[in-house]
């Protein structure tokens, strides 16, 4: 068990211990990403103190496997659809447009219909604005 306010730097030592093994840590960091967004989507209010811990680590977590440097020979771990989804549907009920702008860089064009549907009924509920989204 780890304290909800050690979780980020529960990952970040695990991340950083073993840098051999920097593949494996990064695809299971895949459903770590997955659930973190999925959390924030389910929570009652994102911006709420309680949940800045679980947003930080959110991130932190993304921009990890992101912007890590990886040896020549290996690839960059790309997230997959319903994952980046999930996390993009996040940046954006977050409202941090330069989250938002590196979620967009980093999807690769990895989006169902599904987010499309998604994003024309927060628009219709004014829940977001259509601004947004428009661009990236």
């Amino acid at each position: 068990m780890v304290p909800k306010d050690s979780v980020s730097g529960f990952l970040k030592g695990s991340w950083e211990e073993c840098p051999e093994y920097r593949s494996v840590r990064e695809k299971n960091m895949v459903p770590v990403i997955g659930y973190l967004a999925k959390s924030l989507l389910h929570s009652p209010s994102m911006h709420s103190p309680s949940n800045q811990c679980l947003t930080k680590t959110f991130k932190d977590a993304c921009q990890k496997i992101w912007t890590e440097e990886i040896p020549r020979y290996q690839t960059r771990t790309v997230l997959p659809e319903p994952v980046i989804t999930k996390v993009l549907q996040a940046a954006i009920k977050l409202k941090d447009q330069y989250f938002i702008n590196d979620v967009a860089k980093y999807q690769g064009g990895n989006l169902s219909l599904d987010f499309f549907k998604w994003a024309k009924e927060q628009i219709a509920a004014g829940d977001i604005d259509f601004d947004t989204i428009k661009d990236r």
